[in-house]
């Protein structure tokens, strides 16, 4: 469900309008360039791969399910600078991965005191609604545009900043942003709490399986 409903909010690939609109909404998405709407930073080159340390490091596997990990981090006991620091709206992309997971995505919501390492670039959004943005960049267009842009190798590939600042991201007023953005926001949700009763439900099962049979 919310698979297709990204694809009904969000404009097709030549489009201006979505599919799906709010009531009251019905002038065209603005096209924009990715750089223009959104700072892009690369991340802190100090050792991340210690599996405990002083300061805390995200590295490509903290995203590798589409959220921040918190158990899939590394570490540095070299200070990095304050700018590294990552802020609660931020957004990690993976530029440098296999073919498949090139333009993953992460957004920073819960501040656990991390900082952004290398091998992963760091959006922070200007003026727009950051939770919006990240759903767009998560809409099948934009990993389709990621894996057609990208530098492939024999094991991974990449996209560099200036390749990635050019693409096209369709933006709305930010009150229909808002309105977009809250609604996924609140699926999201609706999904972790299902996830959590299903998980809850096999430990169940398990210790049911365990004790119903001598």
């Amino acid at each position: 469900m919310k698979k297709a409903l990204l694809q009904k909010l969000f404009p097709k690939k030549d489009g201006f309008k979505p599919e799906v609109r709010y009531k009251n909404f019905s002038d065209a998405w603005e096209q924009r360039k990715l750089g223009e709407v959104v700072k892009i930073q690369s991340g802190f080159t100090g050792d991340s791969q210690l599996n405990n340390g002083k300061f805390k490091i995200s590295r490509i596997e903290t995203i590798s399910n589409g959220v921040i990990d918190s158990k899939k981090i590394g570490f540095s006991n070299t200070a990095p600078n304050k700018k590294y620091k990552l802020k609660v709206g931020d957004i990690l992309y993976s530029n440098i991965n296999s073919i498949e997971h090139i333009g993953k995505i992460a957004k920073y919501i819960e501040d656990i005191d991390l900082y952004h390492g290398i091998n992963l670039l760091r959006l922070s959004s200007v003026n727009e609604n950051s939770s919006f943005l990240f759903y767009e960049l998560n809409t099948e267009n934009k990993r389709n545009w990621a894996k057609s842009h990208a530098n492939k190798a024999v094991n991974q590939a990449s996209i560099n900043q200036t390749e990635l600042k050019k693409q096209r991201l369709d933006i709305p007023s930010i009150e229909e942003q808002n309105l977009i953005s809250n609604f996924l926001i609140q699926l999201d949700s609706l999904i972790t709490l299902h996830q959590r009763k299903l998980e809850k439900l096999k430990q169940l099962k398990k210790f049911l399986l365990q004790n119903m049979f001598i």
